[in-house]
């Protein structure tokens, strides 16, 4: 049996294509757990109506206590020998779950990891012909050890996200999420993947990822600003806790410039955009930048790289005016359009 383990919050719009793309699936053997974690916008209720046409289907109804706690709900209750994720608000092709537990037991890995794709434009009805664009180019099929699939996760082969894969109950059974931090996934997959004899890629696209302005992860606020910065810690931690076992300088250096990049994207939408204590967002954002660039070596970064950390670095304040500029130009344009 899967346990397939739903985080529900606020997503009425979107709530019950998920749902049915979960009771639709080929493979029937399912427990199906919904975790309604204090939504205010009716979508507890859809929950319950499912619940009531489906016996598969278990909800849990808490207060808000954040996605990882209300992922950690399920694992707690499940009862599956493999376990799967889905967010409220994305969707599994129809044969998803059937083709990744006949590649677990045909590989005898603990951990598959599927291709996905991003929502199309179209309804849902249209999506058996929407081809589908894989979102990893570099996804490769194949069995990989644990120390292998951090190495391939590090580069981005395998992604940070638990939603694209499905796990041995044993892998679970070791690991809680962090509960009140955003950014979770980041924080927890490497020790996962490390704790898998075998992981195995499928380059074939079974999950439909949707892209919100309003998500947890495009939020702009200084609250995701810090735990992103903390699950980037732990992530490099874990890295220097196994160099040079399984990982090596240049590794190091190019999570930091990852992390360096993900800063300055922090940092040029903050002055784009209206964000709730401002001052404090982008004064906590130039230590991050300043501590990341100080560790490491330019030189060998990217071009996009290069430039964004001259700008800032060259003239922070003139890089406001512009950006500030070209800010007030698209809303304009915008306005007209509009009118």
């Amino acid at each position: 049996m899967i346990s397939v383990i739903v985080p529900v919050y606020n997503v009425k719009p979107y709530l019950e294509e998920s749902i049915q793309s979960v009771i639709h699936q080929t493979f029937r053997d399912l427990e199906i757990i919904l975790i309604d974690d204090g939504s205010t916008d009716g979508s507890g209720e859809i929950c319950d109506r499912y619940a009531e046409i489906d016996s598969r289907i278990r909800v849990i109804h808490q207060e808000n206590r954040g996605l990882s706690a209300a992922r950690n709900a399920g694992l707690d209750i499940c009862h599956g020998d493999i376990i799967a994720f889905l967010d409220s608000d994305d969707a599994f092709l129809e044969n998803a779950l059937e083709v990744m537990e006949k590649a677990m037991r045909a590989s005898g890995a603990d951990i598959v990891e599927c291709n996905f794709s991003f929502f199309p434009r179209k309804k849902r009805s249209n999506l058996r012909n929407t081809p589908m664009q894989k979102a990893l180019p570099n996804h490769q099929s194949g069995l990989y050890s644990g120390p292998e699939a951090m190495k391939l996760n590090l580069y981005l082969t395998i992604t940070h996200v638990v939603w694209s894969k499905i796990y041995r109950r044993e892998i679970w059974n070791r690991f809680r999420f962090r509960n009140g931090q955003n950014f979770e996934d980041l924080d927890i997959i490497l020790p996962v993947l490390h704790s898998a004899r075998n992981v195995y890629l499928l380059n074939e696209v079974l999950i439909l990822y949707r892209r919100r302005p309003e998500s947890i992860t495009q939020t702009l606020n200084l609250k995701n600003l810090r735990d992103i910065t903390a699950a980037y810690t732990h992530y490099t931690n874990y890295i220097c806790q196994f160099s040079p076992q399984y990982f090596t300088d240049s590794d190091l250096d190019f999570v930091r410039r990852k992390q360096l990049f993900s800063m300055l994207s922090f940092y040029y939408r903050g002055i784009l955009y209206p964000i709730p204590q401002k001052e404090r967002y982008l004064s906590y954002l130039n230590k991050c930048i300043l501590d990341l660039s100080a560790s490491i070596d330019l030189s060998k970064c990217s071009l996009r790289l290069k430039a964004a950390a001259w700008f800032y670095h060259v003239s922070p304040m003139a890089v406001n005016r512009m950006l500030y500029r070209l800010y007030r130009f698209y809303r304009s344009s915008q306005t007209l359009l509009l009118r």
